[in-house]
């Protein structure tokens, strides 16, 4: 409604609109020190949250996260692959229709240059890949979540089960 907000990127210039947000009504100095506080924690990510973020087509949070799991969350290294014509479909459940999705989003100029714009705001977290243990009992076992769960979310179980290198599936719904 104010023009504030044009692409992705915006969300974290906000900031830079202190006096019209503190005039707004329901805001004040301490909701704008909330939104700043939330935009900063905001800025430190994982290469799956940000592809989910970016809306690629078909891209869902399971297939996002596999994709980081490949590249250990170096968004560099995904990129990099990118600009070779990586093949996504050696990952496990991914087709062409999907791989032709990623490929085609990251063409698009505008979409590539949001992606490098947001690069240079937030901090994407890596890390060391490391050996997946082929002999836990749960290796390569589907897990379908449904439900609900007093002392979990269902994004915490999700990654509890992903941390037993289990093939996470949380489609279905009670």
């Amino acid at each position: 409604e104010l023009g504030w907000i044009k692409t992705l990127s915006d969300i974290f210039r906000l900031p830079e609109h202190r006096s019209d947000i503190i005039s707004m009504d329901g805001f004040g100095e301490k909701s704008y020190n909330n939104l700043c506080e939330s935009l900063e924690n905001a800025k430190n990510t994982s290469l799956s949250a940000l592809l989910v973020a970016m809306n690629i087509s078909l891209l869902g949070k399971s297939a996002a996260k596999e994709i980081e799991d490949l590249f250990a969350g170096d968004v560099n290294e995904f990129l990099n692959k990118i600009d070779e014509g990586f093949c996504f479909t050696v990952i496990d459940g991914f087709g062409d229709t999907i791989n032709d999705a990623i490929h085609s989003w990251f063409r698009n100029t505008e979409n590539r240059k949001e992606f490098e714009e947001l690069l240079g705001i937030i901090t994407v977290q890596k890390w060391e890949k490391k050996e997946i243990d082929t002999d836990n009992m749960f290796f390569g076992k589907t897990v379908v979540i449904t439900g609900t769960f007093e002392k979990y979310t269902r994004d915490e179980l999700t990654e509890k089960l992903q941390a037993f290198a289990l093939n996470e599936d949380n489609k279905l719904t009670s």
